[in-house]
């Protein structure tokens, strides 16, 4: 089985040695169409991309940012610098005019182009007025049996002469509390917005000052916020980037007090994290390249070693990209920098190549021995090892993320392709470089460093193995005394987003100085029709109010439920409205107030009102229709797409704790409540980030423990193919076994959790730290065949594990790059890479080698 391997990759060799030129133009041909290709790509902003799309939360978060205008938003906080001197009243209306000139600015025809649906600086007026023309009027149908029977009792002669008493109670109340009191005694001496009061707003929002259209102003008023509405979702990048720097333009020429101006929201957040993607992808891949090259440089001592080696990984990845760009187009954060990756992980195949090509050359041997002998010796291994390699990607396709299933399949393509260019453009390259010369040199590292330490330890082998069994006993126990377990577990979706984050910080300073919540909960609602989305926003509510008297969880809800009447309730609206004589209440009111101390003359509107209010008939119920009339209160609740002529089906609920979610105990409680109060309404499904957060740390177990099996099981097959004999395979998987023992332990020692991006790195180390076993077992195995004395290892092993050394120092070195992209979830994965794959080297020096030496020896004896 491996002559017919060797037989196969010498002929692809030889056709490139003997064609060089031809082999060079149509791998630049294949480059150049990769280039053409890969330009297609495009960033991936929303964090659904590393989502589960078998997640029920994650499909109706992404479902409201693409269909909801309420996620469409960049928010601008002017404030007032904190050692301002200015008084309240000045700097109110500082801010004022700095909102009030924004607004008209954008909103102005005469500035074509600006393409905002909706300015606001003012806590939805809209609110107030669909309550004062919409709800009020047609409150009878708003109230259930409990609620009338309450109503009928204060709408009595004796509830009016109550209520009477109390207005002249409290307007006696001294100072400006009993002028304001008075003020709303005048407008409603029956105290009749109580009955509405519960469910119009949830507590801490913005919504919650709407009736009174208060400006949207910091608690200490040093603050205000200017809430833009665009017309297209965030995901249009273009409109996104063209939106916030148009805002930024205009309030540079509208900021006339020196403001300072911070931006968040959507639209700021999903262009921030667009420039930090790009600049990751380039950042890590130009210090990919600089920083092999100078080791290469320092390693070979010759300019050429570097280009020769990285030259057919770069082909492999540009034609990887490519074609990868056929079937999807976007560049999630993992995706930006798999680029680094791949060369870490491709140039591994070419340098083995490089090292044992070298030493043909070193002997002696011509171009033509040279590549005849490299491939017989390294061959088949570079092709075992990369295709181990490929099956860690592999493994990680079968993820339930979108996101990991394109890095899966580009890493495997990429590899893939990569040890395709290794056979055919390498050899090409060495030919056309080495015509009449010699391209490489000898590296002084293997004569000066490998060998010695070799020989050391093979002089004492029993010793090394022991030492190095006892540091994988010790890493263990220090993961298995960890109080979470041996694998730890994050789910930080914030991880996800580029740091600094500019926008998520001002994010962070509105939630803190407005006391609003940072993030809500949502629940998504979808029905046939719009009245059956109405009935079940009041299920949903229902369950809600019940659940929350009969637990400890403390919540509000803001929805349709909150603005429209229950559709339940029709059938019995003659018989609601029946229980009330209009004359008989006026009068009885009348008969109240002349007993009072109020004017009856200050009250002839309220007298109208209440007639009107006692009058409703069945068609004065407020509809979603009549929502619709409201299109800054819509916004909110239905889809943008939403016009008069559609009937919706879909809406949302805004859902506001009272007590913070900072906790992962207070997290997962609120979260499980309101999934057992909504369970069974149909078409409830409860989502928003923090609903995320929590399901992707079950997620990532879930995945977890689908990958490793998987990607373990198909390479320990692989190996018992490749070397048909149980001892080989065992021997190969050592430095696996014993990275991963040590990276256990230190991901204990330095609380290194497992999140949605570097949990691909188990999988990986899977197939990346078994390829040092499978060079060096081959290269045993031809050692042993070669009858080579037991003092002349060191010598022998000398360029196995200077080519091991070369791909261990290329791999850490671009994992290394990753340490330093702006996304926290990507640093840590080059973190996690870059201790196992130095932990896999250890393995591989200290104890593959030394029991390889014994077997070695023992096979001699005998």
């Amino acid at each position: 089985m491996k002559e017919l391997r060797a037989g196969r990759l010498a002929r692809l060799v030889s056709v490139a040695a003997r064609r060089p030129r031809t082999t060079l133009a149509i791998a630049a041909a294949c480059t150049a169409l990769g280039v053409v290709g890969a330009a297609r790509i495009r960033p991936e902003v929303s964090i659904q991309g590393m989502l589960s799309e078998d997640n029920a939360s994650a499909r109706a978060l992404a479902n409201v940012a693409d269909e909801f205008a309420v996620a469409d938003e960049l928010v601008v906080l002017a404030e007032v610098p904190s050692v301002s001197a200015l008084m309240p009243a000045e700097t109110r209306s500082r801010l004022l005019g700095f909102a009030r000139r924004l607004s008209d600015a954008l909103l102005s025809p005469a500035t074509p182009g600006t393409r905002c649906a909706a300015v606001s600086y003012r806590a939805l007026p809209q609110l107030r007025d669909f309550i004062q023309a919409e709800v009020v009027p047609a409150g009878l149908h708003y109230l259930d049996e409990g609620q009338l029977a309450n109503l009928r009792a204060r709408l009595s002669l004796d509830g009016f002469r109550q209520q009477f008493r109390r207005n002249e109670e409290l307007i006696t109340t001294p100072g400006p509390a009993g002028s304001g009191l008075a003020k709303t005694i005048l407008k409603d001496p029956l105290r009749l917005h109580e009955f509405y009061r519960r469910g119009a707003a949830p507590k801490g929002s913005s919504f919650a000052r709407a009736d009174e259209a208060e400006p949207l102003l910091s608690m200490d008023g040093h603050a205000i916020l200017v809430r833009i509405t665009g017309d297209r979702p965030v995901s249009d990048l273009e409109y996104a980037k063209f939106l916030t720097q148009h805002v930024r333009s205009v309030v540079q020429q509208v900021n006339l007090d020196g403001l300072s101006i911070r931006y968040t929201g959507a639209y700021e957040i999903a262009t921030t994290a667009e420039r930090r993607i790009r600049a990751d992808m380039i950042r890590s891949i130009t210090w990919s390249v600089i920083l092999l090259f100078v080791l290469f440089l320092l390693v070979y001592r010759n300019i050429a070693a570097f280009p020769l080696a990285a030259t057919p990984v770069a082909v492999g990845i540009v034609i990887a990209f490519g074609v990868s760009s056929l079937g999807s187009a976007h560049l999630t954060p993992i995706v930006a920098v798999i680029g680094a990756l791949l060369a870490g992980l491709a140039i591994d195949s070419c340098v083995h190549f490089l090292s044992h090509y070298t030493r043909q050359r070193s002997g002696g041997a011509n171009n033509d021995q040279a590549l005849v002998a490299t491939l017989s010796t390294v061959g088949p291994a570079m092709a075992a090892a990369c295709v181990t390699s490929i099956v860690g990607f592999l493994a990680i396709s079968q993820s339930s993320v979108r996101g990991l299933r394109e890095f899966a399949i580009l890493g495997a393509l990429g590899l893939g392709c990569a040890l395709v260019a290794a056979f055919t453009v390498l050899p090409a390259l060495l030919t056309v470089a080495t015509s009449g010369a010699k391209c490489t040199a000898e590296p002084r590292l293997r004569r000066g460093l490998i060998e010695p330490l070799l020989s050391r330890l093979l002089r004492n082998p029993r010793s090394s193995v022991a030492l190095s069994l006892l540091a994988v006993a010790l890493c263990i126990s220090m993961a298995a005394l960890s109080p979470e377990g041996m694998l730890r577990f994050g789910a930080d979706v914030d991880a996800m987003h580029p740091e600094p984050n500019p926008a998520l910080a001002a994010q962070s300073a509105v939630a803190e100085r407005f006391e609003l919540p940072a993030e809500s909960l949502l629940i998504h609602l979808t029905a046939d029709s719009s009245q059956q989305l109405v009935a079940r926003a009041h299920q949903v509510q229902a369950r809600l109010r019940r659940q929350d008297s009969d637990s400890h969880q403390a919540f509000d809800t803001f929805g349709l439920a909150s603005l429209l009447p229950d559709p339940a309730l029709r059938s019995s609206t003659s018989d609601r409205l029946a229980q009330f004589d209009p004359d008989q209440v006026i009068a009885d009111f009348e008969t109240a107030l002349s007993d009072s101390v109020f004017n009856p003359d200050v009250y002839s509107d309220y007298r109208a009102f209440l007639r009107r209010f006692l009058s409703a008939d069945a068609t004065s119920a407020p509809t979603v229709a009549t929502l619709l009339g409201y299109p800054a209160l819509a916004r909110l609740l239905l889809p943008r797409t939403t016009s008069d002529s559609a009937d919706p089906w879909q809406t949302i609920t805004l859902v506001h704790a009272h007590e913070p979610l900072e906790s992962r105990d207070a997290l997962t409680a609120i979260i499980d409540t309101i999934r057992t109060a909504i369970a069974d309404v149909p078409g409830a499904t409860l989502t928003g980030l923090p609903v995320l957060g929590h399901d992707t740390e079950k997620m990532i177990r879930h995945d977890l423990a689908k990958l490793l099996p998987i990607a373990g099981g198909v390479v320990l097959v692989w190996l018992g193919c490749f070397f048909r004999r149980v001892t080989d395979t065992v021997l190969a998987l050592l430095p696996t076994l014993f990275g991963l023992s040590c990276l256990l332990g230190v991901m204990a020692l330095i609380d290194l959790r497992l999140n949605t991006v570097n949990l691909v790195g188990l999988p990986l180390l899977i197939g990346i730290g078994v390829d040092d076993g499978i060079f060096l077992v081959s290269l045993a195995r031809t050692i042993r065949r070669a009858g080579t004395t037991s003092t002349d290892l060191a010598d022998h092993f000398g360029t196995g594990c200077h080519a091991v050394l070369m791909t261990t120092a290329t791999t850490l070195v671009t994992f290394g790059t990753l340490v330093f992209t702006s996304v926290p979830a990507i640093r840590s994965l080059g973190m996690l890479l870059g201790i196992g794959m130095a932990a896999c080297f250890a393995g591989t020096l200290f104890l593959l080698v030394p029991i390889l030496a014994l077997r070695h020896r023992n096979g001699t004896a005998q």
